[in-house]
């Protein structure tokens, strides 16, 4: 990695999954993996329950994000070569957390660390090398947009956008047929075309949240090569269209997209388990459990 990447987390749980995460790197485990990504569900649905009001959700789903985007991470490094880096981010991840001045930092914190946890997934699945120049585009428009953004919320939404920009570099990695290019080129042509006629900032983080959920619907199916989540994952994509359909207002819809963001890097992360057997996919939240996440009705338009 030419680049050194930053940090990420805040709960007192990550802080203990990391040591379990390294023991699987030295030999991968199906109950280590499993039993992680249990913990960061468990973890999502009880601060789903805590939850005050809509930020604190949204900063629910960053953060569960980042956590499997770790869980992931590991798991594709059979070498342990990206160890050092993964806990990095995690490191700042923590330590942003706790020297944020408000929940909007919060969230800013868990959308950068969530392009740098996918550019360290990027990395390793790069074997040849032909994506480096690409991924690093996607970090130095991510350093620029920083650099240049006028707030917080063009903060945020540049990480929501380069997340997607990562995710695209990811599914084209993993799409060795080239069957799936047509629908990766959909979603950034959506991508686009939203952002040019979105009314205001937070539209373009909603697209940027919508197209993350269909760039990993991508990435899922490409690694459910046995056909065993395809019922979990259209299960996902069709509680994005119902919770769209009925949500009350724009932060609702923010809140489904990082929800389903969460609920797909769930069944990825299961996917990338080797020796995954039946009794492992029953660990997983039951099909009511892992759709029906209700937006907090109280609403706080900080976002």
């Amino acid at each position: 990695m030419k680049k050194k990447i930053i940090r990420f987390l805040a709960l007192f749980l990550v802080f203990n999954c990391c040591f379990s995460f390294q023991a699987a790197n030295a030999g991968a485990n199906t109950s280590i993996y499993s039993d992680a990504i249990s913990e960061v569900m468990d973890t999502f649905r009880s601060n789903d329950n805590s939850a005050s009001n809509v930020n604190h959700q949204i900063l629910n789903g960053r953060y569960r994000t980042v956590q499997l985007l770790e869980i992931i991470a590991y798991e594709l490094d059979s070498s342990g070569a990206y160890s050092e880096y993964i806990s990095d981010v995690m490191d700042t991840l923590r330590r942003n957390d706790s020297s944020a001045d408000n929940i909007n930092h919060q969230i800013l914190n868990g959308a950068y660390r969530t392009v740098q946890m996918l550019e360290i997934i990027a990395y390793e699945l790069d074997l040849s090398g032909a994506y480096s120049e690409s991924i690093s585009d996607v970090m130095d428009t991510l350093r620029k947009n920083d650099s240049s953004a006028k707030n917080i919320n063009h903060q945020i939404l540049n990480g929501t956008y380069r997340t997607v920009q990562m995710l695209e570099i990811i599914a084209h990695e993993l799409d060795t047929s080239g069957i799936y290019s047509e629908y990766i080129s959909d979603v950034m042509d959506t991508l686009r075309r939203n952002d040019s006629s979105a009314k205001n900032i937070n539209h373009q983080v909603l697209n940027g949240l919508y197209r993350t959920v269909q760039m990993l619907e991508i990435i899922a199916y490409e690694l459910n090569s046995s056909s065993t989540f395809t019922e979990y994952i259209s299960e996902v994509m069709d509680t994005l269209r119902t919770v769209d359909s009925n949500a009350q207002n724009i932060n609702h819809q923010i809140v489904n997209g990082t929800y389903r963001t969460v609920q797909m890097l769930e069944i990825i992360a299961y996917e990338l388990i080797p020796d995954l057997n039946a009794s492992t996919i029953q660990k997983q939240p039951s099909k009511k459990e892992n759709v029906d996440f209700t937006p907090n009705s109280t609403v706080d338009d900080d976002l």
